[in-house]
């Protein structure tokens, strides 16, 4: 089964702060070398705080299957003619830097099939929380929040419902 080892947050530098908040919410005729050099930064940054944290949960590298990444969102248009978001923090990066097996790019495939690319969190709810026979909630605050509903017979839904920590 799934479970939760340990979680922390990791902030960002200052610096890698900043510019991810300018390339986020700047104008939409950014250079595309900044995305690039932004996307490398990251995954050295998520990297660090992977071997960080298995370090802090005790845990050897060989027993985890794989290192999943939702990335860091710099644009987010799920809506219009030509649906898209746009997530940084170079997968391939994460995985040389760590040595292990790295998935990522999980919003996107949602979003070519006309979702909306989040939240991600209620598949995580449903296996670590979900229980048969009893209807549970769960409410994410993170910089959007979202809320999860797992009904008693085994159905989940996820939606966001507004602005939180952002």
């Amino acid at each position: 089964g799934v479970h939760l080892l340990r979680a922390a947050t990791y902030p960002y530098a200052p610096e890698l702060r900043a510019d991810v908040l300018a390339l986020a919410q700047g104008d939409d005729a950014v250079e595309l070398d900044q995305f690039g050099h932004l996307d490398v930064r990251l995954g050295e940054a998520f990297a660090i705080a992977a071997l960080d944290l298995l370090r802090a949960a005790g845990t050897r590298m060989t027993a985890v299957r794989a290192l999943g990444s939702h990335g860091q969102t710099v644009r987010h248009r799920p809506d219009g003619p030509h649906p898209f978001t746009l997530q940084l923090g170079d997968a391939s990066v994460i995985a040389e830097r760590t040595g292990m097996v790295t998935v990522a790019d999980f919003r996107r495939a949602d979003v070519a099939a006309g979702g909306q690319g989040a939240p991600l969190l209620p598949i995580l709810h449903a296996a670590l929380l979900a229980r048969p026979g009893e209807a549970r909630a769960v409410l994410n605050l993170g910089g959007v929040a979202n809320l999860t509903l797992l009904d008693a017979n085994g159905g989940v839904r996820g939606f966001d419902t507004g602005p939180a920590n952002a």
